[in-house]
């Protein structure tokens, strides 16, 4: 039979976590291990692990909470997380101009008029680094698999 969930809590992980640390996740997660780790900065992981060591932690968390990164390295990580969408842009146009015969085109007061709409379908970050540089106090960008939200804490304040 399984065995439950077993729950490790680390906060300031990145000032104390070994490089075997990426292998206990690993493993864990088979023998039932949940862990929130928690910590101030990707790049203090990367320099604790290595990027290949942050890379493996981030690949194992369901959920990621990102608050205010200030710094672009994090803010910069955090967008690329969470993803991006496909944004539909549209573009209209109307001009008018002096309307000379009866071409049979239609025709106000003598002017002419064209309206012109077009669309198109790009990439964009879904959440863009700027967007996480500014994330005021008491909220976070959630990371999950059905996508990134924001979430507010208003038990969080800046006093």
């Amino acid at each position: 039979s399984q065995p439950g969930a077993w729950y490790l809590i680390a906060d300031e992980v990145d000032r104390w976590i070994p490089g075997c640390f990426t292998d206990f996740l690993a493993r864990g997660r088979s023998a039932g291990l949940r862990c929130i780790a928690i910590g101030q900065t990707r790049a203090s992981f990367a320099e604790r692990l290595g990027p290949h060591g942050r890379e493996i932690v981030e690949g194992n968390a369901g959920t990621v909470f990102q608050f205010a990164a200030k710094g672009p390295v994090d803010a910069a990580a955090a967008a690329k997380y969470a993803g991006t969408a496909s944004i539909k842009l549209t573009k209209t146009g109307a001009t008018t101009a002096a309307a000379y015969g009866k071409g049979g085109q239609s025709t106000i007061d003598g002017h002419q008029t064209t309206h012109s709409v077009s669309s198109d379908h790009q990439e964009r970050d879904a959440f863009p680094m700027w967007a996480v540089q500014s994330l005021p106090t008491g909220s976070a960008l959630v990371m999950t698999q059905a996508g990134p939200a924001i979430v507010a804490f208003p038990e969080i304040t800046d006093g």
